[in-house]
C-alpha cells in the first residue's frame, strides 16, 4: 500500500482531499490557481534588415507551468529609437534610418527585448 498521492489540477478552484485508512482520516486543501506570465522572448533575436524593409517579430510568453503561448498580438510594442525602425500593434518593424535600436514587447508587468540593427539597402 503506498503512502503517496499524485493529484492533477483539472480546473481553477479549491478541493479538499480525504483519505482514509480504517478508523483513521486525513484531508487537505488543495488551490488549482491559473498559470502566470515568467518570461517573453521575441524572435528573431539581434536581427538585420535592410533600410526600406520591414519584418516580423514574434513574442513568446512562457508560463509557471511550463506552457508557452504566443503573444504578439497582445503584447503592447516599443522602440527606443523610433528614428531607426518603428514597431507595429502587431510587431512588425519598419525600417527609417541606419543603425541599432532596442525592441520590447510587454504583456503585464513582463518584458523581453531585442536588438535590431538597419542596414544599408
Amino acid at each position: 500500500m503506498s503512502n503517496t498521492a499524485l493529484v492533477t489540477g483539472a480546473s481553477v478552484g479549491t478541493a479538499t482531499l480525504t483519505a482514509a485508512s480504517g478508523s483513521v482520516t486525513g484531508s487537505t486543501t488543495v488551490t488549482v490557481t491559473q498559470p502566470t506570465l515568467v518570461s517573453l522572448v521575441i524572435t528573431p533575436a539581434n536581427s538585420s534588415f535592410a533600410l526600406g524593409t520591414t519584418q516580423a517579430l514574434k513574442a513568446t510568453g512562457t508560463y509557471t507551468d511550463g506552457s508557452t503561448l504566443e503573444l504578439t498580438n497582445s503584447a503592447t510594442w516599443s522602440t527606443t529609437n523610433s528614428g531607426i525602425a518603428t514597431v507595429s500593434t502587431q510587431g512588425v518593424l519598419s525600417s527609417v534610418g541606419l543603425g541599432s535600436t532596442s525592441v520590447s514587447a510587454t504583456s503585464g508587468s513582463i518584458t523581453g527585448s531585442t536588438t535590431v540593427t538597419v542596414t544599408p539597402a
